[in-house]
């Protein structure tokens, strides 16, 4: 499933309860959707992710094909920056609460890995994984992909 597709699909579901907005500017940041409860007034910015490993499913005579986005290390860090831009948008507003979805077919996010001085590892979000401080990349990795850190300092909880 795209990115696109999954939006409109969890939009159409979210409406049935919540005014919903896409694509909305929110300070310097764009959120895929921006959800209000009417009763409470809480707010919830929602930023969508989807990175897949290839499948094809052959159903009902039609043939499925999901592409391989690979690149895992760098999937994780784009997740963790979108956690890191919600941690921003929510901090000192009461009735903000921010929200990241991976959707993903690929068990390299979700499970433990095999090696673990990996030159993401600070960067692995598999379950029961509890991430804090200021996150970098092991020097072993190339210079293009070193060339951010990031800061987790606000991140107290399970990511999962």
């Amino acid at each position: 499933m795209s990115k696109e597709a999954f939006k409109q699909s969890l939009k159409f579901q979210l409406q049935e309860k919540f005014r919903v907005e896409e694509n909305k500017r929110f300070h310097d940041y764009l959120i895929d959707l921006w959800v209000e409860e009417p009763e409470s007034g809480r707010q919830y910015a929602i930023c969508l992710m989807n990175k897949l490993a290839r499948v094809t499913i052959k159903q009902n005579g039609q043939t499925i094909e999901l592409k391989h986005h690979g690149a895992q290390d760098q999937g994780r860090y784009d997740f963790l920056a979108q956690v890191e831009k919600l941690e921003r948008i929510t901090m000192g507003r009461r009735n903000v609460y921010g929200i990241v979805v991976l959707l993903t077919n690929d068990h390299l996010y979700w499970t433990e890995p095999m090696r673990p001085n990996t030159v993401d590892c600070e960067f692995r979000i598999h379950e029961n994984r509890i991430i804090t401080g200021e996150l970098k990349w092991q020097e072993r990795a190339s210079a293009g992909t070193k060339k951010t850190v990031m800061r987790r300092s606000l991140l107290k909880g399970d990511i999962n």
